[in-house]
């Protein structure tokens, strides 16, 4: 099983090819996924495979 910290290092590899324009990835309080907040305010979610949730 993945530890959420090795999901959040695997998802941060994964993002520095997207070109989006992130300001910060944390915990979300869904279990399992990821808040990135990206620079005009838009709160994205998203799983450790970087798979985007709206």
């Amino acid at each position: 099983m993945t530890s959420q910290a090795d999901a959040l290092e695997d998802l941060q590899a994964a993002l520095k090819t997207s070109n989006l324009p992130i300001e910060s990835i944390a915990d979300s309080e869904v279990p399992g996924l990821f808040s990135l907040k990206l620079a005009d305010g838009t709160t994205l979610l998203t799983d450790a495979t970087g798979t985007y949730f709206i």
